[in-house]
């Protein structure tokens, strides 16, 4: 019976181990370069047929004032 009790802990343990590291893995967000940026906002960005052509492409890997956006600090579409 002594035998049990560790054993029991042990695979629990390495059931929250393996549940956690899926978890991790389902909540992770790929960012890639390409992502269009305005220094607006407004409800009509939400539209699916809005039109964003004129939309500066930016890197996710640089800061705004490095492309472009000098001196702006606030919220973007």
């Amino acid at each position: 019976m002594r035998f049990y009790i560790p054993l029991f802990i042990f695979l629990a343990f390495l059931s929250f181990i393996s549940c956690s590291k899926k978890q991790s893995a389902q909540t992770e967000i790929p960012l890639v370069s390409g992502w269009k940026f305005i220094n607006q906002d407004s409800l009509a960005f939400a539209r699916p047929d809005f039109d964003d052509s004129r939309w500066k492409i930016i890197a996710v890997n640089k800061t705004w004032e490095k492309q472009g956006f000098e001196n702006y600090d606030g919220f973007a579409g």
